[in-house]
């Protein structure tokens, strides 16, 4: 199999399961500061010993941390908060499908903020993406006893809208000259700064590890699987290929499969209908246009 491909199923699974992780943690009670404070400090561990037994260890610069807040508050802590508010509330299969949604919302913002070109393609990926959208509000709308409310399904949508955020400024805040490990491992030191901050100022203060069960293995996982992907990530951005990553299509998939796994969640026709325009709409959206 080609390396690059591996690692984009590698980066694809490591990013679906991070929901599922964090509905395991949420049943088991682990306070969700406390899960983001310990999850990223074991990554940030893990990322500075593999940086440094590849001497690509650099300590972290002032005039870069704008980059590492921006992106500790809009790639990590606060999408995950907002996880954990609603892992009790809604399905993984419908969070994972969600949070896939990010390519067209940024489009769309480009579009109406920054003045991006119309392309006709891309125009029919947005109308499809959000006929994708309607098909999972519709039955929530005429059935009361359907597994997940409209109310939590618009509340979801915040997910995408900040993740939106993040594509669409972090290049715009990202130092040049900065390593991918420096990089990394100064957005995870910022997500525990701001973390243990909110687990102090919550009284929500845990300890991992005192009793091993599901939630803290779930943790551990969390921190590994990041750790992972972010080590795929920096080898495919090194080749260039990060553009035609399959990542968008592979995490819901993955996400998806370990909510019916995990938590017996049920696959319905309006959610296979829903899938399947928003996956032909991300195809559109990222298809780059072709110059004549």
């Amino acid at each position: 199999m080609n390396k690059i491909l591996l690692l984009i199923i590698i980066s694809g699974f490591c990013g679906g399961s991070v929901f599922p992780l964090i509905k395991i943690a949420e049943a088991h009670d682990i306070p969700k500061f406390a899960y983001i404070f310990w999850e990223t400090l074991f990554v940030t561990i893990f990322l500075t010993l593999i940086a440094l037994s590849r001497k690509e260890f650099s300590l972290l610069k002032k005039a870069e941390w704008k980059y590492y807040s921006f992106c500790a508050l809009t790639n990590i802590f606060i999408p995950q908060s907002l996880f954990f508010i609603i892992a009790a509330n809604m399905p993984a299969t419908t969070i994972s499908l969600l949070t896939s949604l990010t390519p067209l919302f940024v489009y769309l913002c480009l579009l109406v903020f920054f003045g991006e070109t119309v392309v006709k393609n891309k125009m029919l990926g947005l109308l499809l993406g959000f006929a994708g959208i309607l098909f999972l509000f519709v039955p929530s709308l005429i059935t009361e006893n359907y597994s997940f409310s409209w109310g939590w399904l618009l509340f979801s949508m915040l997910l995408p809208a900040v993740y939106t955020l993040n594509r669409i400024f972090v290049t715009k805040l990202q130092p040049q000259d900065a390593s991918p490990y420096r990089l990394a491992i100064g957005l995870f030191s910022i997500v525990c700064i701001i973390s243990c901050t909110a687990m102090v100022a919550t009284n929500s203060v845990y300890i991992p590890f005192t009793a091993i069960n599901a939630g803290e293995l779930a943790l551990l996982s969390h921190a590994i699987l990041m750790t992972a992907f972010y080590i795929c990530f920096f080898i495919i951005s090194k080749e260039g290929a990060v553009q035609n990553s399959l990542t968008f299509y592979l995490a819901p998939l993955v996400g998806s499969g370990w909510g019916i796994l995990l938590f017996n969640e049920t696959i319905d026709s309006p959610f296979i209908i829903s899938a399947l325009l928003i996956f032909y709409a991300l195809h559109l959206v990222n298809k780059k246009v072709l110059k004549p």
